[in-house]
């Protein structure tokens, strides 16, 4: 499907607008419709395959470790060496920033040379080396500081506030959708 009928549908069209204004996460898009989760999603899919999507995160909140831990990060090949990651790891480090952790952390292939050079120029560095889930294969561990200034005043550190490890866990199995 080419990009002008992936935008036909309405309900399409206005979650490419809803994501022009923020990243949300697939669940936010969801809430703010009354179609089910899998139509939600099929509407993703249809955005995402029609070249929409440039990239999407899937990141974890470790409050023990004080640390936001990315699980995936994946950016369009069509849309590398243009921003859009680094824009999208500002996003990442800005929600670490509001929950009031210190660290990002992630994994990176071992063979992944650009990956790990892109990692590299935004601060992370290595922590050791990890076996993979996959047969041969062993992963990086990269991490660094937290950068951005924190944005919210709301947000409590789960010592001062038992009720913020609740919210911070909440993160789990969150995907940020970026949009051209």
């Amino acid at each position: 499907m080419d990009r002008f009928a992936a935008l036909a549908d309405p309900t399409r069209r206005s979650i490419v607008e809803m994501l022009g204004e923020r990243p949300l996460s697939a669940g936010e898009v969801g809430a703010a419709f009354s179609a089910s989760a899998p139509a939600i999603s099929q509407h993703l899919k249809v955005l995402r395959e029609a070249g929409q999507v440039t990239g999407f995160t899937h990141v974890q909140a470790r409050p023990t470790e004080r640390m936001l831990w990315i699980n995936l990060f994946a950016v369009s090949p069509d849309c590398l060496r243009s921003g859009h990651g680094s824009r999208m790891m500002a996003a990442c480090d800005q929600q670490a920033a509001d929950l009031g952790l210190d660290r990002l952390g992630l994994c990176c292939r071992e063979d992944n040379t650009a990956g790990q050079a892109f990692f590299r120029s935004l601060g992370f560095a290595p922590q050791g080396i990890e076996p993979g889930g996959e047969a041969g294969r062993r992963f990086i561990v990269l991490s660094r500081p937290v950068t951005a200034a924190r944005t919210s005043r709301a947000v409590a550190t789960f010592r001062q506030d038992p009720v913020w490890l609740r919210k911070a866990l909440g993160l789990v199995c969150r995907v940020w959708l970026h949009w051209r």
